[in-house]
């Protein structure tokens, strides 16, 4: 399983579940989509150039507004949400993330 459909069951799950952090990976998911729209038809990104995406969108988060990165309420704020991306990507990068993970791909 590629990564990218790693995080797009993931993205399913947390929708299914209302998790907060669903928002996030179908935010994700646009902007790999965007530039997988970049390539020549019928080629597709590899888990490299994926994980290049999920970099680039991690260093946005903390410049994003407080209503973006959860509420107060539930105690997820900036901090809290980059942790826990900059913990997923560094196992997107370590190639350890698997579909049977016992844990979702969190961003």
């Amino acid at each position: 399983m590629s990564l990218l459909q790693t995080i797009r069951a993931d993205a399913l799950a947390a929708r299914k579940a209302k998790a907060p952090e669903a928002g996030v990976l179908v935010t994700l998911i646009g902007e790999i989509d965007t530039k997988a729209k970049l390539r020549p038809a019928g080629s597709e990104l590899t888990d490299d150039e994926v994980v290049a995406v999920v970099k680039k969108f991690g260093r946005k988060l903390p410049n994003a507004s407080r209503s973006d990165c959860g509420s107060p309420a539930s105690g997820t704020g900036r901090s809290n949400r980059s942790a826990i991306f900059e913990s997923n990507a560094g196992r997107a990068a370590s190639g350890t993330v698997s579909a049977r993970s016992s844990r979702p791909f969190i961003v």
